[in-house]
């Protein structure tokens, strides 16, 4: 067994060696040039680039121990606002310039910093210059590879942001240690988690403010050891701002997360608050050990390094009062004090703008490698007068210069802040640096030219280009696969009609898109966008010289050089000579059908492993906003991230504009049952999922999914609709009414929320065509249920579109919907009440009349949105504290829908809707879900309530039936600044009204509806509806557990009945069969005083009658129940269930009263159930396969042998763990005393809190 799994797992190396290097098999042209701008031994980078030197590594070496990565990366801005960076390929013996960003603000603060992840792949970060609240950065999709640069993500933070300075650190490597400037202009830290398989980090500490100096501009340059320690120096503040100007250094403990002085004294911890610094002799004397230099000039600071003993070392200068004198120094700190040695005299500030930032001194740098060389950027007469040179300094251990050496001599043009790149003392590319003119750091209407200076090196790089193969014609060649290619052309554009197809090559289209500015590559159906705008930030070139956070319109280009190469697969598309895309359009997908071919005929049958091969992933809440959203940090944007999250899953399935929307089955109930079934089931996949696509297009008309443009799949897919040849097509109706007609209403709804993208491109024919399919089926009969809906939506969205339509079937329609309702925001669905009513009634109702009614039947309109009102003082309460929704009803599966009407009380004008709660409410549901493991498998929402649970899911439901849960994303269709999405979250009445200790209740006079809300546990809980045989419940649903259990909780997702008599919150009888059979018909008796009444009857044997009464109490339920049997029997009764958690379960036994009685525990709750009158026997079971969360779940039970009548008294209390103290004594008993009369028709029961409560019986 062992020989023969070798061959699969060998395969599968291979395969995984092949997908790690296939993105560098493109001979890519040499960007760069081997132009000399000094002297033989410096080299040309780039003619365009700049950076300032906070943010740091702006360069960096990376070399892994397989040999199987050897690059250097060098980044830097350019006046144009373009982010670059070029990537040296030791190994391939080449060089890219890569476009990370462009259209950025021109301003050389903004240079990119990078860092090397655990897994090899590149992550480099950038973020503009103090005027905007977050940080941007793109990942390489390939270890080691910025040209497979991934898309743009952003961080979001509450201060603005500026020198993005990031770390991993050995000692907590599944962390970044990101630090900038941020907070108050202040050093700032934070926490970040890696990147997930969506590239999204979360903020999982911080942002703290590390540091509170007195000046108002602090200016810090971090390192870290690699290991435990981030080091950091930084001065009072702006040295144009503070005379004297003190320097300090401190490092960050990351085991303790303390900042500590040079010494190891801790200073502070800094989570709870920040280290003050400041310039008195006071501050000087206590804190010694924090004090680098206390000049009576101006410091500032150039780079921090550790020597071979890692004590620390500065590069720092010193600049005079009157700024016209910088002097240059190296600080090094000997164990007991920092020693200082002069280097040289820098001259003044060094560029060509007088009276300008004139503490800009040439700049310096610290080899890493070797603490003991510094090189310097300092004023040198030479053949070309008075340049800016490279001068390396040598210092022997104690600190004190040995020799110098000049790097670069008889420049035509200033070398200056100059940078030894990190970990690249092995390679021959070491320092790197800026070399040309300079005006300002930012480009402006008065500084134009800015900083147009160039990036030089000391290595030669791979000059000149590979000869290109294959180069070819736009006029004659058309795109093949399977053919190798150059092209080059110069692209002329039209300013006033920016947008359409720049290239066409056979199927292959170069495209730009005229809403975004972004071009795309369209090939086969699929869309593969570039993150880069086509144009440039030369706008800024007009404007005032400022960092005000504006983003001015782009500067769209005239004309551009394109280049495409094509090779085995892979197209790389270069703008003005800058790699820009880097596409897999074939060769992935071949290798990955490969290797799932292997596993499924070699290395799943033979090593018997149960292997997912698509990961799902769960979703997080990226940058949450605390401030608004406090509870869940959820906002607007999150709930675009989360509808994204659900519709990429759905997208995984379509990889043509032509591939249907039909999922893998899951759970042999439900639908599909026959190739008759198949296309209304692609047919609901299209639909529901469209409940979320809407919403998001509405936003953004250029949304891509698997590199399909999401709006032309939908309309491709709605003109497939009416399309005899197309797999979509739908015949007109004959007969009754069916599923088609529910989804081609569901259609209209979501092609008015999105009209201008999914319905108004379609041509004339389009929609005639597509209209008579509609009216066919609108226009048809219906069911007396939500169903009436359908063909309301389906008619006025076509007499809204200006097509004739049964207006008084319409009308007809519309009423006896109105009719069905009850009160309290209640609908019948007949016969039920269930989430139909939100869902259906009070979603669809809201949403017609905002979308049609008001023009078309305003006198209904009315009726409708009163009718919405009424839920606004009930419908909240069925939601737990924590926000979470109820296991009840059918079509459970649709799970977070039932949020789908409270962003719609935004129509409601009475000014009584707490918009933060009820948004708290909806986030927190639809989290509920998504943060779940369970959730998704393949990629699709599955069939239960959290995982696959079969009792919980109807015959009627297919795979694509759960995207109703998107619903709850036509909230989307309010603007940020409406109520719903700008209210700050807050809990409610749970805050104050629901208080602790006290049990409410909240009854529904028109639906003899009960909404309990429990403060001790958060819970709520609901008791309602069911009287339905399992004979006529022909599609079992109405008659089981998703409707008659005695109660249903937030807490305590119900658990489905075993054969054996394990049943939970409800009663089991023995029948005439011998079969345990639960109470199902249930008649409504009254409440009063507290005291829910209701009675049932057995469905196989009527004299077998029970007569209920519920008394929600703090902590649980009392249960009073009289039953009555006419032939010997047993009985039994379940509390919850509890599933089984992360451990094991726990079982304790507590004395009450006389009894030992069992208390179970799953770690986050605690159940007893106390037997006060009646039981026989207590127990306990563990049932397996009937828990919608775990496999295995724990139950109390009661049970007791019958015969004539009986009144059985039960207490089924819980408990949440949040102490982990377990039940009191006083909470186990909640009742003092209880009187049963002796004809047993009267029960009264004292409370501990002194209550009295009379029950009566028959």
């Amino acid at each position: 067994m062992r020989a023969k799994l070798i061959l699969p797992f060998l395969i599968l190396y291979l395969f995984c060696h092949l997908l790690s290097v296939q993105g560098h098999e493109v001979d890519t042209v040499n960007p760069g040039s081997d132009k000399n701008v000094a002297s033989s031994q410096v080299y040309e980078v780039t003619s365009e680039g700049a950076w300032c030197w906070f943010a740091d590594p702006r360069a960096l070496h990376y070399e892994n121990e397989k040999g199987t990565i050897n690059k250097t990366y060098i980044g830097y801005i350019d006046i144009h606002g373009n982010i670059k960076a070029m990537q040296y390929d030791f190994k391939k013996k080449r060089q890219d310039e890569v476009l990370i960003r462009s259209y950025f603000q021109p301003d050389d603060h903004n240079n990119p910093t990078f860092l090397v992840l655990p897994d090899e792949r590149i992550m480099i970060f950038y973020s503009r210059h103090t005027d905007e609240p977050c940080f941007y950065y793109r990942i390489s999709r390939i270890p080691g590879d910025i040209t497979t640069l991934r898309e743009e993500k952003v961080i979001k933070t509450k201060d603005n942001t500026t020198y993005p300075s990031p770390f991993i650190l050995s000692d907590d490597p599944e962390h970044i240690y990101l630090c900038w400037r941020g907070i108050g202009w202040h050093p700032t830290i934070a926490k970040l988690s890696l990147p997930d398989q969506n590239d999204q980090v979360a903020v999982e500490w911080g942002p703290y403010q590390i540091v509170q100096s007195t000046g108002a501009r602090p200016y810090a340059k971090y390192m870290s050891n690699g290991k435990d320690k981030i080091y950091f120096a930084y001065t009072t503040g702006h040295p144009d701002n503070e005379n004297p100007n003190f320097l300090y250094f401190n490092y960050i403990d990351v085991h303790s997360l303390q900042l500590k002085d040079v010494k190891g004294n801790t200073l502070s911890t800094i989570a709870d608050g920040t280290f003050k610094v400041n310039k008195t002799g006071d501050y000087v004397r206590q804190y010694p050990s924090t004090l680098v230099d206390n000049p009576s000039a101006r410091d500032w600071v150039w780079q921090v390094a550790l020597d071979e003993n890692d004590n620390p070392v500065i590069a720092m200068v010193r600049i005079s009062s009157d700024k016209n004198s910088h002097d240059y120094y190296y600080a090094k700190w000997n164990g007991h004090e920092w020693k200082k040695t002069f280097l040289g005299n820098a001259g003044g500030h060094f560029h060509q703008t007088p009276n300008l930032e004139k503490c800009y001194s040439a700049g310096m740098t610290i080899d890493p490698s070797n603490a003991n060389h510094v090189y310097c950027s300092l004023p040198v007469e030479g053949k070309q007068g008075k340049v800016y040179e490279i001068v390396k300094f040598i210092l022997n251990e104690a600190g004190e210069v040995v020799s110098t050496e000049a790097v670069t001599q008889d420049s035509q043009q200033n070398n200056v802040r100059p940078y030894i790149i990190p970990d690249s003392k092995n390679t021959p590319l070491r320092l790197t640096w800026m070399y040309g003119n300079y005006y300002d750091w930012i480009v402006s209407s008065r500084y134009p030219e800015g900083y147009c200076t160039g990036i030089a090196c000391d290595f030669k790089g791979f000059p000149g280009a590979k000869k290109k193969k294959n180069v070819v014609a736009e006029k004659d060649f058309k795109f093949n696969p399977k053919v190798a290619f150059v092209l080059e052309q110069t692209v002329t554009l039209d300013a006033d009609n920016y947008q359409g197809c720049l290239l066409q090559l056979g199927d292959l289209q170069y495209y730009l898109n005229g809403q975004t500015m972004k071009p795309e590559v369209r090939y086969n159906g699929k869309v593969y966008p570039s993150t880069n705008i086509l144009g440039t930030s030369d706008c800024w070139k007009t404007t005032s010289r400022n960092t005000g956070g504006e983003w001015y319109t782009p500067q769209k280009y005239g004309s551009f050089k394109l280049e495409l190469e094509y090779k085995k697969g892979v197209l790389c598309v270069y703008i003005n000579g800058l790699l820009d895309q880097k596409i897999e359009i074939m060769r992935r997908k071949v290798l990955r059908d490969f290797v799932i071919g292997v596993l499924l005929l070699f290395v799943l049958p033979l090593a018997e492993l149960s292997v997912a091969i698509a990961q799902e992933s769960v979703f997080t809440v990226q940058q949450p906003d605390f401030q608004k959203s406090p509870y869940t940090g959820m906002t607007r944007q999150h709930w675009i991230q989360a509808g994204e999250y659900l519709l990429k899953g759905a997208f995984g399935y379509i990889h043509t504009l032509d591939d249907q929307m039909y999922f893998p089955k899951q759970l042999d109930k439900t639908y599909p049952n026959n190739d008759g079934q198949v296309p209304v089931a692609k047919l609901e996949g299209l639909a529901r999922t469209l409940f979320i696509a809407a919403p998001l297009l509405k936003d953004n008309p250029e949304l891509v999914m698997n590199g399909i443009r999401v709006a032309d799949y939908y309309r491709h897919q709605l003109v497939g609709i009416s399309n005899p040849k197309s797999p979509s097509f739908i015949p007109h109706r004959k007969g009754g009414p069916s599923q088609t007609l529910l989804e081609l209403g569901s259609l209209a709804i979501s092609m008015k929320a999105a009209q201008a993208v999914l319905w108004d491109p379609l041509t004339k024919a389009q929609k005639d065509s597509l209209a008579v399919t509609m009216l066919s089926y609108g226009e048809g009969p219906t069911i007396g249920s939500n169903w009436m809906f359908f063909n309301v939506f389906i008619l006025s969205f076509l007499k809204d579109q200006g097509y004739a339509v049964d207006e008084s079937y319409l009308e007809s329609n519309l009423k006896k919907l109105l009719a069905r309702y009850r009160g309290e925001g209640w609908y019948n669905d007949a016969p039920a009440y269930d989430y139909y009513s939100a869902w259906a009634y009070q979603t669809y109702g809201p949403i017609w009349a905002e979308m049609f009614g008001k023009k078309q039947f305003p006198q209904l309109v009315q009726q409708f949105m009163a009718n919405q009102h009424d839920m606004v003082a009930n419908y909240p309460y069925m939601f737990s504290r924590d926000g979470k929704m109820n296991m009840w009803g059918r079509s459970i599966c649709y799970r977070f829908a039932a949020t789908a009407p409270l962003s719609l009380w935004e129509y409601d004008k009475s000014g009584d809707v707490n918009y933060g709660w009820i948004r708290r409410i909806a986030s927190s549901t639809l989290l509920q879900f998504l943060e779940n493991p369970k959730f998704l498998e393949e990629g699709v929402p599955t069939m239960g309530f959290y995982g696959p649970f079969a009792p919980a899911v109807q015959i009627y439901s297919c795979r694509g039936s759960v995207y109703w849960c998107g619903k709850a994303f036509l909230s989307l269709l309010l603007p940020e600044n409406s109520d719903f999405w700008s209210a700050t979250e807050n809990n409610g009445p749970w805050d104050k009204e629901l208080k602790k200790g006290n049990v409410y209740n909240k009854f529904q006079p028109g639906t003899n509806l009960l909404i309990t809300n429990y403060p001790n546990s958060g819970g709520a809980e609901m008791r309602s509806w069911c009287h339905e045989t399992v004979a006529k419940d022909w599609q079992k649903f109405r008659s089981t557990e998703n409707y008659n259990k005695l109660a249903y909780n937030t807490e305590f997702p119900w658990m489905a009945d075993g054969k054996n008599g394990e049943i939970s919150m409800n009663y089991g009888t023995k029948n005439q069969k011998g079969e345990w059979e639960v109470l199902r018909l249930y008649t409504f008796q009254s409440f009063k005083d507290g005291i829910y009444r209701r009675d049932a009857v057995l469905e196989t044997d009527s004299t077998v009658r029970y007569q209920l009464a519920d008394i929600p109490l703090p902590n649980g339920i009392l249960r009073v129940d009289k039953v009555s049997v006419s032939e010997p029997t047993e009985i039994c009764l379940g509390h919850y269930s509890l599933p089984r958690l992360n451990g094991v379960f726990k079982e304790t036994s507590r004395r009450v009263g006389k009894l030992d009685i069992p208390v179970i525990d799953n770690g986050e709750y605690e159940l007893a159930m106390i037997p006060l009158a009646g039981w026989d026997k207590l127990y306990t079971s563990y049932p397996k396969g009937l828990h919608p969360v775990s496999d295995e779940c724990a139950l109390i039970m009661a049970s007791d042998k019958l015969a004539g009548s009986k009144i059985y008294m039960t207490l089924q209390l819980w408990k949440k763990n949040e102490a982990k103290n377990g039940f009191t004594k006083k909470e186990l008993n909640p009742v003092r005393s209880i009187e049963i009369s002796e004809d047993k028709k009267q029960v009264t029961v004292r409370l501990d809190t002194k209550e009295i409560k009379t029950i009566l019986f028959e």
